[in-house]
């Protein structure tokens, strides 16, 4: 009969309960449901009222800046009469 080293054997029963545990641990995992309840409705809703916030904001900006737009352009136009006029004169 063969010798068997005993420690060697102790070693592979370890590893193989080690093996065992992380295959029921993975199974486990992936036996996860994962799913979500969600209301269409409720996630309908909020994206309306992100949209009209967002809406909300750009009509804001846009106010802001047209004063500032229209004062630009009113001095482009200003200007533009002016070296028309230096022009004639010339």
């Amino acid at each position: 009969m063969k010798d068997i080293d005993v420690d060697m054997v102790a070693d592979l029963r370890d590893e193989m309960e080690e093996m065992d545990f992380e295959t029921k641990e993975i199974n486990e995992m992936l036996a996860r449901d994962y799913a979500i309840d969600v209301d269409e409705n409720e996630l309908d809703e909020e994206l309306r009222e992100l949209d009209n916030e967002f809406f909300i904001d750009m009509m804001r900006n846009q106010a802001q800046n047209k004063p500032q737009q229209q004062q630009e352009k009113a001095n482009k136009t200003d200007l533009s009469v002016l070296a028309n006029k230096a022009q004639n004169l010339a």
